[in-house]
Protein backbone atom coordinates (compact mmCIF):
# COMPACT_ATOMS: atom_id res chain seq x y z
CA UNK A 1 0.00 0.00 0.00
CA UNK A 2 2.85 2.35 0.81
CA UNK A 3 4.31 1.75 -2.68
CA UNK A 4 1.02 2.67 -4.32
CA UNK A 5 0.82 5.81 -2.22
CA UNK A 6 4.33 6.88 -3.20
CA UNK A 7 3.59 6.22 -6.86
CA UNK A 8 0.39 8.27 -6.85
CA UNK A 9 2.07 11.17 -5.05
CA UNK A 10 5.03 11.14 -7.43
CA UNK A 11 2.62 11.25 -10.36
CA UNK A 12 0.99 14.30 -8.84
CA UNK A 13 4.30 16.07 -8.54
CA UNK A 14 5.28 15.23 -12.14
CA UNK A 15 2.01 16.74 -13.38
CA UNK A 16 2.45 19.81 -11.23
CA UNK A 17 -0.71 19.15 -9.28
CA UNK A 18 1.03 18.95 -5.89
CA UNK A 19 3.60 21.31 -4.49
CA UNK A 20 7.08 20.04 -3.52
CA UNK A 21 6.21 20.75 0.14
CA UNK A 22 2.97 18.78 -0.18
CA UNK A 23 4.66 15.75 -1.74
CA UNK A 24 7.36 15.79 0.96
CA UNK A 25 4.76 15.97 3.73
CA UNK A 26 2.52 13.26 2.26
CA UNK A 27 5.50 11.02 1.49
CA UNK A 28 6.72 11.32 5.06
CA UNK A 29 3.29 10.40 6.42
CA UNK A 30 3.00 7.38 4.13
CA UNK A 31 6.53 6.21 4.87
CA UNK A 32 5.98 6.50 8.62
CA UNK A 33 2.77 4.47 8.34
CA UNK A 34 4.34 1.68 6.26
CA UNK A 35 8.03 0.87 6.78
CA UNK A 36 9.93 -1.27 4.32
CA UNK A 37 9.40 -4.54 6.24
CA UNK A 38 5.63 -4.15 6.38
CA UNK A 39 3.76 -7.16 4.87
CA UNK A 40 1.52 -6.64 1.87
CA UNK A 41 -1.87 -8.30 2.00
CA UNK A 42 -4.55 -8.93 -0.65
CA UNK A 43 -6.47 -6.07 0.95
CA UNK A 44 -3.66 -3.68 -0.08
CA UNK A 45 -3.91 -4.72 -3.73
CA UNK A 46 -7.69 -4.50 -3.80
CA UNK A 47 -7.68 -1.04 -2.27
CA UNK A 48 -4.91 -0.07 -4.67
CA UNK A 49 -6.86 -1.12 -7.75
CA UNK A 50 -9.90 0.71 -6.44
CA UNK A 51 -7.90 3.90 -5.94
CA UNK A 52 -6.30 3.52 -9.37
CA UNK A 53 -9.74 3.43 -10.97
CA UNK A 54 -10.83 6.49 -9.04
CA UNK A 55 -7.57 8.22 -9.97
CA UNK A 56 -8.18 7.81 -13.69
CA UNK A 57 -11.59 9.43 -13.41
CA UNK A 58 -10.49 12.25 -11.11
CA UNK A 59 -9.43 14.84 -13.69
CA UNK A 60 -10.21 17.82 -11.54
CA UNK A 61 -7.13 19.31 -9.80
CA UNK A 62 -8.79 19.69 -6.41
CA UNK A 63 -10.12 16.12 -6.55
CA UNK A 64 -6.65 14.76 -7.25
CA UNK A 65 -5.16 16.74 -4.37
CA UNK A 66 -7.88 15.49 -2.05
CA UNK A 67 -7.38 11.93 -3.28
CA UNK A 68 -3.67 12.13 -2.56
CA UNK A 69 -4.41 13.02 1.05
CA UNK A 70 -6.98 10.16 1.27
CA UNK A 71 -4.37 7.71 -0.02
CA UNK A 72 -1.91 8.86 2.64
CA UNK A 73 -4.61 8.56 5.29
CA UNK A 74 -5.42 4.99 4.25
CA UNK A 75 -1.74 4.11 4.46
CA UNK A 76 -1.65 5.56 7.95
CA UNK A 77 -4.84 3.77 9.07
CA UNK A 78 -4.21 0.23 7.83
CA UNK A 79 -2.53 -1.83 10.55
CA UNK A 80 0.46 -3.98 9.61
CA UNK A 81 -0.21 -7.70 9.22
CA UNK A 82 1.88 -9.83 11.55
CA UNK A 83 4.15 -12.50 10.15
CA UNK A 84 2.24 -15.07 12.23
CA UNK A 85 -1.06 -14.25 10.56
CA UNK A 86 0.54 -14.47 7.11
CA UNK A 87 2.21 -17.74 8.03
CA UNK A 88 -1.06 -19.21 9.30
CA UNK A 89 -2.78 -18.39 6.02
CA UNK A 90 0.04 -19.57 3.77
CA UNK A 91 0.48 -22.83 5.70
CA UNK A 92 -3.15 -23.89 5.14
CA UNK A 93 -2.81 -27.20 3.28
CA UNK A 94 -6.54 -27.97 3.11
CA UNK A 95 -8.13 -28.38 -0.32
CA UNK A 96 -11.10 -26.22 -1.24
CA UNK A 97 -13.72 -26.40 -3.98
CA UNK A 98 -15.06 -23.15 -5.41
CA UNK A 99 -13.55 -21.44 -2.36
CA UNK A 100 -15.32 -23.73 0.15
CA UNK A 101 -13.39 -26.19 2.35
CA UNK A 102 -15.36 -29.36 3.25
CA UNK A 103 -14.64 -31.65 6.19
CA UNK A 104 -15.88 -34.75 7.99
CA UNK A 105 -15.52 -35.31 11.74
CA UNK A 106 -16.11 -38.11 14.22
CA UNK A 107 -15.95 -37.73 17.97
CA UNK A 108 -17.06 -38.85 21.42
CA UNK A 109 -18.42 -36.80 24.27
CA UNK A 110 -21.36 -36.24 26.56
CA UNK A 111 -24.58 -34.30 26.90
CA UNK A 112 -26.05 -33.34 30.28
CA UNK A 113 -28.72 -31.37 32.09
CA UNK A 114 -30.36 -31.45 35.53
CA UNK A 115 -33.78 -33.06 36.02
CA UNK A 116 -36.09 -33.01 39.06
CA UNK A 117 -38.61 -35.83 39.39
CA UNK A 118 -41.54 -36.91 41.56
CA UNK A 119 -43.68 -40.04 41.96
CA UNK A 120 -46.85 -40.68 43.95
CA UNK A 121 -49.55 -43.38 43.84
CA UNK A 122 -52.92 -43.28 45.55
CA UNK A 123 -56.02 -45.40 46.02
CA UNK A 124 -59.33 -44.18 44.60
CA UNK A 125 -62.41 -45.47 46.50
CA UNK A 126 -64.81 -46.96 43.96
CA UNK A 127 -67.52 -47.59 46.54
CA UNK A 128 -66.66 -51.26 46.82
CA UNK A 129 -64.16 -52.93 49.06
CA UNK A 130 -62.28 -51.30 51.92
CA UNK A 131 -60.44 -48.06 51.00
CA UNK A 132 -58.29 -48.50 54.08
CA UNK A 133 -56.61 -51.35 52.20
CA UNK A 134 -54.69 -48.62 50.34
CA UNK A 135 -53.08 -47.39 53.51
CA UNK A 136 -49.51 -48.47 54.16
CA UNK A 137 -48.05 -48.77 57.62
CA UNK A 138 -45.56 -45.92 57.21
CA UNK A 139 -47.32 -43.52 54.85
CA UNK A 140 -50.28 -41.20 55.23
CA UNK A 141 -53.54 -42.22 53.60
CA UNK A 142 -54.14 -42.63 50.70
CA UNK A 143 -50.58 -43.10 49.33
CA UNK A 144 -49.69 -46.73 48.67
CA UNK A 145 -45.92 -46.05 48.53
CA UNK A 146 -43.85 -43.25 50.09
CA UNK A 147 -44.21 -40.14 47.86
CA UNK A 148 -40.90 -39.34 46.21
CA UNK A 149 -39.16 -36.12 45.13
CA UNK A 150 -35.62 -36.03 43.83
CA UNK A 151 -33.20 -34.84 41.18
CA UNK A 152 -30.41 -36.11 38.99
CA UNK A 153 -27.80 -34.97 36.45
CA UNK A 154 -29.01 -36.73 33.28
CA UNK A 155 -25.56 -37.28 31.74
CA UNK A 156 -25.61 -39.15 28.42
CA UNK A 157 -22.54 -40.37 26.47
CA UNK A 158 -22.71 -39.48 22.76
CA UNK A 159 -20.91 -40.31 19.50
CA UNK A 160 -20.75 -37.47 16.96
CA UNK A 161 -20.64 -37.47 13.16
CA UNK A 162 -20.24 -33.98 11.70
CA UNK A 163 -20.10 -32.53 8.18
CA UNK A 164 -18.51 -29.08 7.96
CA UNK A 165 -17.99 -26.30 5.43
CA UNK A 166 -15.64 -23.33 5.69
CA UNK A 167 -15.52 -20.20 3.53
CA UNK A 168 -12.45 -18.35 2.22
CA UNK A 169 -10.75 -15.93 4.59
CA UNK A 170 -12.61 -12.70 5.29
CA UNK A 171 -9.70 -10.33 4.76
CA UNK A 172 -11.64 -7.26 5.87
CA UNK A 173 -12.01 -8.60 9.45
CA UNK A 174 -9.25 -8.53 12.09
CA UNK A 175 -7.52 -11.91 12.27
CA UNK A 176 -8.76 -12.81 8.76
CA UNK A 177 -11.27 -15.45 9.97
CA UNK A 178 -13.43 -17.72 7.83
CA UNK A 179 -17.10 -18.48 8.19
CA UNK A 180 -17.80 -22.07 9.22
CA UNK A 181 -20.95 -24.16 9.48
CA UNK A 182 -21.46 -27.77 10.48
CA UNK A 183 -24.32 -30.24 10.77
CA UNK A 184 -24.17 -32.90 13.49
CA UNK A 185 -25.72 -36.29 14.11
CA UNK A 186 -25.39 -37.71 17.62
CA UNK A 187 -25.83 -41.37 18.52
CA UNK A 188 -26.66 -41.43 22.23
CA UNK A 189 -25.76 -44.28 24.59
CA UNK A 190 -28.95 -43.85 26.52
CA UNK A 191 -28.59 -44.46 30.27
CA UNK A 192 -31.58 -44.62 32.57
CA UNK A 193 -31.35 -42.09 35.40
CA UNK A 194 -33.63 -42.11 38.43
CA UNK A 195 -34.95 -38.60 38.92
CA UNK A 196 -36.93 -39.94 41.91
CA UNK A 197 -36.65 -43.40 43.40
CA UNK A 198 -37.33 -45.60 46.41
CA UNK A 199 -37.09 -49.35 46.57
CA UNK A 200 -36.35 -51.59 43.63
CA UNK A 201 -39.52 -51.27 41.54
CA UNK A 202 -38.26 -54.09 39.33
CA UNK A 203 -40.93 -56.79 39.74
CA UNK A 204 -42.26 -58.83 42.62
CA UNK A 205 -40.04 -61.53 44.12
CA UNK A 206 -41.90 -63.23 46.99
CA UNK A 207 -39.96 -65.48 49.34
CA UNK A 208 -40.35 -69.23 49.26
CA UNK A 209 -43.02 -70.59 51.62
CA UNK A 210 -44.04 -74.08 52.65
CA UNK A 211 -47.67 -75.11 52.40
CA UNK A 212 -49.73 -73.56 55.18
CA UNK A 213 -47.13 -70.86 55.90
CA UNK A 214 -46.95 -67.27 54.78
CA UNK A 215 -44.86 -64.07 54.89
CA UNK A 216 -45.23 -60.37 55.55
CA UNK A 217 -45.63 -57.68 52.88
CA UNK A 218 -42.20 -56.22 53.48
CA UNK A 219 -40.66 -59.62 52.75
CA UNK A 220 -41.68 -59.33 49.08
CA UNK A 221 -38.76 -57.91 47.09
CA UNK A 222 -39.13 -55.64 44.05
CA UNK A 223 -41.53 -53.10 45.57
CA UNK A 224 -40.89 -49.37 45.12
CA UNK A 225 -41.49 -46.36 42.93
CA UNK A 226 -39.35 -44.65 40.28
CA UNK A 227 -39.38 -41.71 37.91
CA UNK A 228 -36.85 -42.58 35.18
CA UNK A 229 -35.39 -40.30 32.50
CA UNK A 230 -33.32 -41.19 29.41
CA UNK A 231 -32.69 -39.83 25.92
CA UNK A 232 -33.70 -41.37 22.62
CA UNK A 233 -30.88 -43.01 20.68
CA UNK A 234 -30.54 -40.17 18.12
CA UNK A 235 -30.08 -36.40 18.38
CA UNK A 236 -29.28 -33.67 15.85
CA UNK A 237 -27.46 -30.35 15.91
CA UNK A 238 -25.90 -27.51 13.93
CA UNK A 239 -23.26 -24.87 14.65
CA UNK A 240 -21.94 -21.83 12.83
CA UNK A 241 -19.55 -18.95 13.50
CA UNK A 242 -16.05 -17.66 12.72
CA UNK A 243 -12.87 -19.72 12.39
CA UNK A 244 -9.65 -17.85 13.29
CA UNK A 245 -6.32 -19.33 12.05
CA UNK A 246 -3.51 -19.05 14.61
CA UNK A 247 0.14 -20.16 14.53
CA UNK A 248 1.48 -21.16 17.97
CA UNK A 249 4.98 -22.58 18.23
CA UNK A 250 4.83 -23.99 14.71
CA UNK A 251 1.41 -25.57 15.24
CA UNK A 252 -1.61 -24.59 13.17
CA UNK A 253 -4.66 -23.90 15.33
CA UNK A 254 -8.19 -22.79 14.51
CA UNK A 255 -10.26 -21.07 17.18
CA UNK A 256 -13.99 -21.28 16.44
CA UNK A 257 -16.43 -19.16 18.45
CA UNK A 258 -20.04 -19.33 17.34
CA UNK A 259 -23.59 -20.40 18.13
CA UNK A 260 -25.01 -23.93 18.31
CA UNK A 261 -28.44 -25.62 18.19
CA UNK A 262 -29.41 -29.12 19.32
CA UNK A 263 -32.58 -31.22 19.03
CA UNK A 264 -33.22 -34.36 21.06
CA UNK A 265 -36.03 -36.49 22.53
CA UNK A 266 -36.54 -37.46 26.16
CA UNK A 267 -37.87 -40.89 27.09
CA UNK A 268 -39.68 -40.81 30.45
CA UNK A 269 -40.83 -43.80 32.45
CA UNK A 270 -42.70 -44.22 35.73
CA UNK A 271 -43.13 -47.28 37.95
CA UNK A 272 -44.97 -47.98 41.20
CA UNK A 273 -45.08 -51.52 42.63
CA UNK A 274 -46.82 -52.44 45.87
CA UNK A 275 -47.59 -55.85 47.38
CA UNK A 276 -50.76 -55.84 49.47
CA UNK A 277 -51.82 -58.59 51.88
CA UNK A 278 -54.52 -59.06 54.46
CA UNK A 279 -53.40 -57.27 57.64
CA UNK A 280 -49.82 -57.01 56.37
CA UNK A 281 -49.48 -60.80 56.44
CA UNK A 282 -49.86 -63.01 53.38
CA UNK A 283 -51.11 -66.48 54.44
CA UNK A 284 -50.14 -69.12 51.93
CA UNK A 285 -48.19 -66.51 49.94
CA UNK A 286 -51.36 -64.95 48.57
CA UNK A 287 -51.07 -61.18 47.87
CA UNK A 288 -52.28 -58.46 45.54
CA UNK A 289 -49.48 -57.22 43.31
CA UNK A 290 -50.26 -53.60 42.43
CA UNK A 291 -48.19 -52.62 39.38
CA UNK A 292 -48.65 -49.16 37.89
CA UNK A 293 -46.53 -48.34 34.83
CA UNK A 294 -46.41 -45.26 32.61
CA UNK A 295 -44.25 -43.86 29.82
CA UNK A 296 -44.05 -40.74 27.71
CA UNK A 297 -41.66 -39.09 25.28
CA UNK A 298 -41.32 -35.46 24.23
CA UNK A 299 -39.05 -33.39 22.00
CA UNK A 300 -36.75 -30.69 23.28
CA UNK A 301 -34.36 -28.24 21.64
CA UNK A 302 -32.13 -25.35 22.62
CA UNK A 303 -29.68 -22.78 21.28
CA UNK A 304 -26.62 -21.13 22.82
CA UNK A 305 -22.90 -20.28 22.64
CA UNK A 306 -20.34 -22.58 21.02
CA UNK A 307 -16.53 -22.78 21.11
CA UNK A 308 -14.29 -25.16 19.19
CA UNK A 309 -10.50 -25.51 19.11
CA UNK A 310 -8.85 -27.45 16.31
CA UNK A 311 -5.19 -28.52 15.96
CA UNK A 312 -3.74 -29.85 12.71
CA UNK A 313 -1.99 -33.06 13.74
CA UNK A 314 -1.18 -35.35 10.80
CA UNK A 315 -1.27 -35.95 7.06
CA UNK A 316 -1.65 -39.33 5.43
CA UNK A 317 -2.29 -39.95 1.77
CA UNK A 318 -4.78 -37.42 0.38
CA UNK A 319 -6.10 -36.51 3.84
CA UNK A 320 -5.25 -34.03 6.59
CA UNK A 321 -6.32 -34.85 10.15
CA UNK A 322 -7.03 -32.33 12.88
CA UNK A 323 -7.80 -33.04 16.51
CA UNK A 324 -10.63 -30.96 17.91
CA UNK A 325 -12.44 -30.23 21.14
CA UNK A 326 -15.73 -28.36 21.25
CA UNK A 327 -18.26 -27.33 23.87
CA UNK A 328 -21.69 -25.73 23.74
CA UNK A 329 -24.38 -24.56 26.14
CA UNK A 330 -28.06 -24.64 25.16
CA UNK A 331 -30.84 -22.44 26.51
CA UNK A 332 -33.88 -24.70 26.36
CA UNK A 333 -36.62 -23.23 24.15
CA UNK A 334 -39.23 -25.98 24.46
CA UNK A 335 -41.39 -27.24 27.33
CA UNK A 336 -39.45 -28.09 30.49
CA UNK A 337 -42.21 -29.72 32.56
CA UNK A 338 -43.93 -33.03 31.88
CA UNK A 339 -46.57 -34.91 33.94
CA UNK A 340 -48.27 -38.20 33.10
CA UNK A 341 -50.48 -40.73 34.92
CA UNK A 342 -51.45 -44.39 34.99
CA UNK A 343 -54.50 -46.08 36.54
CA UNK A 344 -55.41 -49.71 37.15
CA UNK A 345 -58.29 -51.53 38.84
CA UNK A 346 -58.14 -54.82 40.77
CA UNK A 347 -60.96 -57.20 41.80
CA UNK A 348 -59.76 -60.10 43.94
CA UNK A 349 -59.89 -61.55 47.44
CA UNK A 350 -59.24 -58.06 48.88
CA UNK A 351 -62.18 -56.51 47.06
CA UNK A 352 -62.39 -54.00 44.22
CA UNK A 353 -60.03 -51.04 44.16
CA UNK A 354 -58.66 -48.58 41.61
CA UNK A 355 -55.16 -47.13 41.94
CA UNK A 356 -53.72 -44.04 40.30
CA UNK A 357 -50.06 -43.04 39.90
CA UNK A 358 -48.61 -39.70 38.81
CA UNK A 359 -45.06 -38.89 37.77
CA UNK A 360 -43.64 -35.40 37.20
CA UNK A 361 -40.42 -34.18 35.55
CA UNK A 362 -38.93 -30.67 35.54
CA UNK A 363 -35.87 -29.95 33.38
CA UNK A 364 -33.24 -27.27 33.95
CA UNK A 365 -33.18 -24.14 31.78
CA UNK A 366 -29.77 -25.06 30.34
CA UNK A 367 -28.20 -28.18 28.84
CA UNK A 368 -24.52 -28.70 27.96
CA UNK A 369 -22.47 -30.69 25.46
CA UNK A 370 -18.76 -31.42 25.00
CA UNK A 371 -17.00 -33.61 22.43
CA UNK A 372 -13.46 -34.47 21.33
CA UNK A 373 -12.53 -36.14 18.06
CA UNK A 374 -10.82 -35.99 14.68
CA UNK A 375 -11.81 -33.82 11.72
CA UNK A 376 -10.65 -34.88 8.24
CA UNK A 377 -9.90 -32.60 5.27
CA UNK A 378 -8.76 -33.30 1.72
CA UNK A 379 -5.15 -32.23 1.20
CA UNK A 380 -4.05 -29.86 -1.53
CA UNK A 381 -2.21 -31.47 -4.44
Amino acid sequence: MAGLTMRYLSDLQDQGTLSPFGIRLSTAVAAAAAPEKRSTTPVDFRVGWLLAGIWKTASDLRRRRALALVIAGISLGLPPVSAKASDADSSDRRASFFGVTPSLAVGLGFFTTNVDGSAIATCADTGAGDPSACVGNAWPEPSIRPPQNGGVAALTPIAQISIGLESPSLDFLPGRPSLFAQGDYFATFSLERNAASEGGAQGFEPPFVRPGEGFFEEGIAGQGSKAIVATETSAFGASMGLSFPVEVGGFSLRIKPGVSWMFYTWELEGRVLRALCESDFCPGGNFRGIELLGAQSFDSHGVGPYLGIELETAAFGPLLASTYIEAAGYRILSSQNEVFRSSKSYDDFLGTETYDAKWGFEFDDWAYRATVGVRLYLKQD
